[in-house]
């Protein structure tokens, strides 16, 4: 009993002994103020090389590696904003150099790809290049805003049907869009070229009328039946066909903005209210999206604004002869502007890293 209860004590008498070391320790770890000491800091930072206890967690250190320089990506769009310096046709780089971006110029050259017609010329004026490549960028979103549409059913085009009478002398239409496709309504009127009284303006109505507006639609009307069909409101409409045709001999109807139907706040303007046969009619507009569900009867012409050099409307009377002489309008269209292919095209020349490949 007695070397039991010795032993017993010396076994007590040792765990104490080592609670007092381990206090000590611990003491002379933390130091007075429980924070580690100088001298544990050194011996807790190990070099690389020493080696890691299993137990301890393995953290991975990512050395630094030297940012390489950011290639800027050549923005193929840079220039396409809005012109605020009178508008000019831009030439492009082909074969056919001296000739502009037109509607004849590109039937002409039909057989070649979209992408081989729209190199602007390296001589070119920057002002002209971003009006060019505007245009373009605008018929590219037009199309993309297309896509998301659904047609308007039968009896929502019965609604809006326009009952005009059949033409008397053709067998043709062609409709032509009236803001920045036939005129401009200026802000300023010290910068108009007419300026029309109008009561609902004491200082008048100012506009610019686009160079050879009215003999496109007079050489229109001797072999097609001529319709204006705006999104603007009638009495704004009206005000400006007035002057343009005042003896009503050019223009045979006119539509306006009731008359379109409205997708997403965009008025779209759908030939088939016309009551007149697709294979027959052709719309001239600068708004592609407004002839968004018959893409092959439409004619996108480029906005025009004040450019007296502008010759679009006149290109566009030697194009009439061409349609005139057609069984289906669609077809020349098609080959001309290429409208359902050209969102592919335009993507792969300009909106693609490889620019060169067009």
């Amino acid at each position: 009993i007695f070397s039991n209860a010795v032993i017993k004590n010396s076994l007590r008498v040792q765990r104490v002994s080592r609670k007092d070391k381990s206090k000590g320790k611990l003491q002379k770890t933390y130091g007075r103020f429980g924070s580690l000491s100088s001298d544990r800091k050194k011996k807790s930072l190990k070099k690389p090389s020493e080696k890691v206890s299993n137990t301890s967690p393995v953290v991975f250190i990512q050395k630094p590696v030297k940012s390489l320089p950011r290639i800027p990506r050549k923005d193929p769009l840079a220039s396409t904003t809005r012109p605020s310096e009178p508008l000019r046709t831009l030439r492009y780089e082909t074969n056919y150099s001296e000739e502009s971006y037109s509607v004849l110029s590109l039937y002409k050259h039909k057989d070649k790809s979209l992408s081989s017609l729209i190199q602007p010329r390296k001589s070119s004026i920057s002002n002209n290049e971003s009006v060019y490549r505007y245009h373009l960028f605008q018929i590219y979103q037009s199309i993309k805003f297309i896509k998301s549409l659904f047609p308007p059913d039968e009896s929502q085009i019965r609604s809006k049907l326009a009952h005009l009478p059949k033409p008397s002398h053709a067998t043709k239409t062609v409709v032509f869009d009236l803001d920045e496709t036939l005129v401009h309504c200026c802000k300023d009127s010290s910068k108009a070229q007419v300026v029309i009284p109008w009561k609902k303006l004491n200082s008048g109505l100012p506009i610019n009328i686009r160079p050879y507006a009215r003999r496109c639609l007079k050489e229109a009307s001797k072999l097609f039946e001529v319709i204006v069909f705006t999104a603007s409101s009638k009495d704004y409409a009206n005000l400006i066909l007035d002057y343009l045709d005042p003896r009503n001999k050019l223009i045979h109807h006119r539509l306006y903005r009731e008359s379109c139907f409205v997708f997403k706040g965009l008025f779209v303007k759908d030939l088939r209210i016309l009551n007149r046969n697709l294979k027959d009619t052709v719309i001239i507009d600068n708004s592609t999206h407004s002839f968004a569900f018959q893409l092959e009867n439409g004619i996108p012409i480029v906005s025009w604004k004040d450019d007296l050099n502008d010759k679009e409307l006149l290109n566009l009377t030697q194009y009439f002869k061409i349609l005139n002489e057609v069984e289906d309008v669609r077809m020349p269209n098609q080959e001309t502007f290429k409208l359902h292919s050209f969102q592919q095209e335009y993507f792969q020349c300009f909106l693609t890293p490889n620019i060169n490949k067009c």
